[in-house]
């Protein structure tokens, strides 16, 4: 039975490095086209910018080739992968802005997906393996959240705040220990357990 939930784990992990980010990219290409000559040729007209919604819902509606290839589920699952790619490796290659213009630009796609709730579902169990792995900086993670709460309101987003708030709660708790650890030891004239265990940071700041 073990091997067999090792195989299970082997094979998401596989499907999350299999990940292409071209097809959101081309996502992102084409919005800031259509969105750019809406807003700037038709002057923003209420029938074109509700056509534009209209056809950028039909397109996420359809199951992409490459979430069939990678073992993603759907738009919402290649969505938060995305992001995902976003915050653990490419950021690692961008600026700051165009980070957060990068994560921006996806979050305006978000707006005309249909399944959001699942999407929330994916992004909250990636969000948790990244801070866990802290493989993201935690200023980034609460700028997507914040981006996705604008739009969608608290209660969509009080999970993933949790997360930050506990990770904070179990920091502070960790630096009160240490700090009583190293005021006792100094009281016996040792090193205070300087040299002791200590707890990993989930996510950097």
């Amino acid at each position: 039975a073990g091997g067999g939930g090792d195989d299970k784990k082997k094979k998401k992990k596989k499907a999350r490095d299999a990940h292409d980010p071209e097809y959101v990219d081309a996502l992102v290409a084409l919005h800031s086209r259509s969105r750019s000559l809406v807003d700037t040729q038709f002057e923003r007209d209420t029938a074109f910018q509700k056509a534009h919604g209209r056809a950028f819902r039909a397109v996420l509606s359809v199951e992409p080739e490459c979430a069939r290839t990678s073992g993603e589920q759907g738009n919402a699952d290649v969505l938060a992968c995305y992001c995902d790619h976003l915050l653990r490796k490419a950021r690692a290659k961008l600026t700051q802005g165009e980070l957060e213009a990068s994560l921006e630009a996806v979050v305006a796609i978000f707006d005309f997906l249909a399944d959001q709730d699942l999407f929330a579902e994916f992004y909250r169990e990636k969000l948790a393996r990244r801070l866990l792995e802290g493989k993201s900086t935690l200023d980034d993670e609460k700028f997507v959240v914040s981006s996705l709460k604008l739009r969608c309101g608290a209660q969509f987003t009080h999970k993933m705040e949790g997360m930050f708030n506990d990770l904070e709660l179990g920091d502070d708790a960790m630096r009160a220990y240490s700090a009583e650890w190293t005021k006792a030891g100094k009281k016996k004239g040792g090193d205070g357990g300087g040299g002791g265990w200590r707890r990993r940071r989930g996510c950097r700041r």
